[in-house]
């Protein structure tokens, strides 16, 4: 699982989530999920899809599902297959989970962060890899479990001073709170620019 997640000013952690999904190379048999978790709401549907799928995938679908139905019964169904110019979508080897489509939404997903932790977690058995954006916010609070739990946590950044500066105190706040959940730097996890 990999986490990306933007500053203030938004430098574009959507933008690269979705291009690593589109150009991601993809061992034969295996797939890759961006999950949109960005508590603020999600922007690939009325950006890049343009408006044209609409919210019935998606995580607040979810996050209904799951109350009535197993979180990982509840999660195939919300995914959207992305076509690549030499892929078929029939193949469904890169998938969306769309986000909220309001931050309103938010809240209605405070027991559903864990879940989802769990099982990007545990995904491999599945064959999948896992890009997580979390957006500007959701490193901290709620969705942060993400964050704690992903293999790389990606902080996406401007090429300007103030977001380069933006990013130390970001990356140092990641850093905190990585090691106090492992109670140690954990090797595994780490947080890049």
């Amino acid at each position: 699982m990999i986490t990306l997640v933007g500053l203030p000013g938004a430098p574009g952690a959507t933008t690269s989530a979705l291009a690593l999904l589109r150009t991601w190379p993809l061992e034969h048999g295996r797939r890759m999920v961006l999950a949109e978790c960005d508590p603020d709401g999600g922007a690939i549907l009325p950006g890049a899809f343009q408006g044209q799928v609409g919210a019935e995938w998606g995580l607040r679908n979810l996050a209904l599902s799951s109350r009535t139905q197993d979180l990982v019964t509840a999660f195939w169904p919300q995914l959207i297959a992305v076509e690549n110019d030499n892929e078929r979508r029939s193949e469904r080897n890169r998938l969306l989970l769309p986000g909220l489509t309001s931050m309103d939404q938010a809240p209605g997903l405070a027991p559903v962060w864990g879940q989802l932790a769990d099982l990007f977690a545990g995904i491999e058995a599945h064959s999948h890899d896992v890009l997580v954006d979390l957006g500007r916010a959701g490193a901290f609070g709620p969705a942060g479990v993400l964050a704690l739990r992903a293999d790389l946590v990606l902080v996406v950044v401007r090429g300007t001073i103030r977001s380069l500066h933006a990013a130390n105190s970001r990356i140092k706040a990641l850093r905190t709170l990585m090691d106090g959940e492992s109670g140690a730097a954990a090797p595994a996890r780490s947080a890049c620019s």
